[in-house]
């Protein structure tokens, strides 16, 4: 028996496919055909803008919720010049400035990251980290220091940059980009399913969606879990998280595990369902998908 073969919509295109039409050189004919392409699929609004988006992907601030900062020097002006630094990359941070090592080992905090100055009175760098790492492993520890002599010692520590004074912005930037791809990636979540808590990285989850007056969490592993927060609550959690996209009163969708999109609904990754896309958010989604994808 044979059955009627659908022809393809330019809208029904993998992201994969969509990157490669929005990254591909092209010019006259083959850039009229793929500007068309592009326009049919809602995006023209990039094809037109393409140098005026990257730049604000590029310069775009991350936001990660209640990331913690420690600032340790002794002295002031270099606590201010790293401050200064860690604003031009994040948005959302909790910062705490301590002018020695021991004040930063009787903090109560727990930090995501620490700028450490290694030559300081009372308690030097080196040791700082020795004596945090008893109580936490998992911190990022960035050195600050005017000698190089000190980098093979920093290895003992499990730091995880070294930046020489002054500071190169590039070489900050660098260093601080990829420490809150670290923290980013290791953020999680914990569901509350009527008393019982699983805790999971956000990273893994694909789609949440509404059920009476609590929700289903998926993840990429085929997992679901019941929690009690409602919809609106799991929209609040995951506001700072660029990934997450309201589709419709149902769903939340994490778009990085989208795997077909169409004009009506998506399709998840380990999924079997296609998830409707309300007609009041397909605009919207349509755009900040396509962004998403660009800047991926």
């Amino acid at each position: 028996m044979n059955f009627p073969i659908k022809k393809r919509s330019s809208k029904d295109r993998t992201a994969a496919e969509i990157q490669m039409l929005l990254k591909q050189p092209a010019a006259g004919g083959e850039a009229r055909k793929r500007d068309s392409i592009l326009l049919s699929s809602g995006i023209l609004f990039l094809v037109e803008n393409r140098k005026k988006c990257y730049n604000s992907i590029n310069l775009h601030k991350k936001r990660i919720n209640n990331m913690k900062i420690a600032i340790c020097d002794d002295e002031k002006i270099f606590r201010d010049k790293v401050l200064e630094y860690v604003k031009k990359y994040i948005d959302v941070y909790d910062i705490y400035e301590y002018e020695n090592g021991l004040e930063l080992i009787e903090a109560e905090e727990d930090f995501d990251i620490i700028f450490l100055d290694i030559e300081m009175p009372i308690m030097n760098g080196m040791d700082t980290s020795a004596k945090y790492r008893e109580k936490n492993e998992e911190t990022l520890i960035i050195f600050l220091t005017g000698y190089v002599n000190y980098v093979f010692d920093s290895f003992k520590v499990n730091a995880f940059r070294y930046l020489k004074k002054p500071i190169n912005d590039e070489e900050f930037k660098e260093a601080m980009t990829s420490a809150m791809k670290l923290v980013e990636d290791n953020e999680t979540v914990t569901i509350n399913n009527h008393g019982v808590k699983t805790e999971i990285k956000i990273k893994n989850i694909t789609y949440v969606e509404s059920f009476g007056d609590g929700t289903y969490i998926f993840d990429k592993n085929g997992n679901y879990y019941e929690s009690v927060d409602t919809l609106k609550r799991w929209e609040s959690m995951l506001q700072n998280r660029n990934e997450f996209y309201k589709i419709s009163k149902s769903f939340i969708v994490s778009m990085k595990y989208i795997e077909r999109y169409e004009e009506k609904y998506v399709e998840m990754y380990k999924s079997n369902q296609k998830l409707p896309i309300s007609r009041r958010n397909a605009s919207a989604f349509r755009k900040e998908y396509y962004r998403y994808i660009m800047s991926s």
